[in-house]
């Protein structure tokens, strides 16, 4: 066959503020032109501070779908708390009459927390896979390999994040990859999917008269559960 048989290529379009994958695909000839695009559709474009989304770098990896992966820094935890051992320690109660908090929490020295969200190209534009949004803890020291998942609720044993109901659809990826950081950062916490409390206080904990966070007392990779997904392959750091 010639190189005319060779058919169908993506390009990349980018833009100040936007992100986006075209598709074109023109009529297939043979069995060698079908093996070559099986081929190249099992390689990702890795794509590294794309975009900026509430000033956080955002890094792509793109095949016929994409995973994007973006720093979160801080933690909002709107929720309930209690005083423990002269520290406020969020409680997650449920009810529309309790009293919330919004306290900030860092991650600890040596800990890189990310938001990873899968899409898929819709008719429309991008489409944010629902039951693919993990919140991932990664030690920067690499004194501890893997991935970890934070003890919080709302957060499944593989580490997805229960996000609720909010626009899954978007004309670009940056559109998407925006509305998930926020859906994530500023809506609320209640104790749906709550693990050990004993893990939780110990990572979240803040002092109760600066409201700041306080450090843990041991290191922060025994708290947190180890997990692991085909698709963390995909995260770029």
């Amino acid at each position: 066959m010639n190189i005319r048989d060779l058919h169908g290529f993506n390009l990349l379009a980018l833009g100040p503020d936007s992100v986006d994958l075209v598709t074109f695909q023109v009529q297939s000839k043979g069995n060698l032109s079908d093996h070559l695009r099986a081929l190249a559709s099992q390689a990702a474009v890795t794509l590294r501070s794309t975009l900026a989304v509430r000033g956080q770098p955002v890094s792509l990896s793109i095949k016929s779908d994409v995973v994007a992966t973006i720093d979160i820094p801080a933690i909002p935890l709107t929720t309930t708390y209690d005083v423990v051992g002269g520290k406020l320690v969020p409680t997650f109660q449920n009810g529309s009459n309790a009293t919330r908090l919004r306290l900030v929490w860092t991650p600890p020295t040596g800990m890189r927390v990310v938001l990873v969200m899968a899409m898929t190209k819709s008719e429309t534009g991008w489409s944010i896979v629902r039951d693919r949004h993990y919140l991932l803890a990664v030690d920067t020291t690499k004194t501890v390999p893997g991935w970890f998942r934070l003890p919080l609720p709302n957060t499944y044993a593989d580490a997805q994040i229960c996000m609720g109901t909010y626009c899954y659809e978007h004309p670009t990826i940056a559109a998407a990859v925006s509305a998930g950081v926020a859906q994530f950062l500023d809506s609320p916490w209640n104790s749906d999917l709550m693990g050990d409390r004993g893990n939780t206080h110990a990572l979240f904990s803040f002092d109760a008269k600066t409201n700041n966070a306080a450090p843990p007392d041991q290191a922060w990779t025994g708290i947190c559960s180890r997990v692991n997904n085909v698709l963390f392959e995909r995260i770029v750091l």
